[in-house]
């Protein structure tokens, strides 16, 4: 299963068609190599990113979530080594014009599924993360506990005192924890953008809690 704007190279190829004779794993990741505008981005966050993309149609259960849709299987995960390129943004003017969709989709489940708290809630958030560490002990799979801390944590909780820094941290995450200067101007742009992001995503939630979409 290939998104449109994911680009398989010819060593991705050779690779598939070895594992899905020689292997009997139900699903596989995928390494991507992003590129923005036509750069590739090495760092930022999505350097790394391993991604469910090929799996046995007998053993597939569905999708869970709205953007970006994690895979359900069952059976055991392998990997295919060899990356897709994943054009994810042409330009600065594409970017924006996919991030109104994604915007709106993350604030109707936010405004649908997030609980509003002044303060964070410490004791459902240690439940959450001693949930996440279980995960990592039985599986030791840095994929799958990934997915399963974003599927558990994402929009899940919107912290009122927390809004001024979440469009900022979420810069702070990944332009320097996650080394996008790395990346030169293209990880600049990109971790401003997502800053953005972040921001346009909770106007349209309040907004939505008003009554005003």
């Amino acid at each position: 299963m290939l998104d449109s704007d994911e680009r398989p190279t010819a060593a991705f190829w050779r690779e598939v068609s070895l594992a899905v004779t020689q292997t009997n794993y139900s699903a596989y990741t995928v390494r991507f190599n992003t590129y923005f505008a036509g750069t590739q981005i090495r760092f930022a966050g999505v350097g790394d990113l391993l991604v469910v993309r090929m799996f046995r149609r007998d053993d597939y259960r569905g999708f869970l979530g709205s953007i970006h849709e994690r895979v359900q299987f069952d059976g055991e995960l392998g990997s295919i080594h060899a990356p897709l390129e994943h054009h994810s943004y042409r330009s600065t003017e594409h970017y924006i014009t996919k991030i109104n969709a994604y915007t709106s989709r993350e604030a109707e489940e936010l405004a649908a599924c997030a609980r509003r708290t002044f303060l964070p809630p410490a004791g459902a958030l240690l439940g959450d993360f001693a949930y996440i560490a279980q995960c990592w002990m039985k599986t030791r799979d840095r994929t799958l506990v990934r997915a399963e801390a974003k599927q558990r944590l994402k929009n899940r909780y919107v912290v009122l005192s927390f809004l001024p820094a979440y469009p900022i941290g979420r810069f702070l995450n990944l332009y320097l924890f996650k080394q996008g200067f790395r990346d030169g101007s293209a990880g600049l742009k990109y971790g401003l953008l997502s800053m953005i992001y972040s921001a346009i995503k909770y106007i349209k939630y309040f907004e939505m809690k008003r009554g005003l979409r």
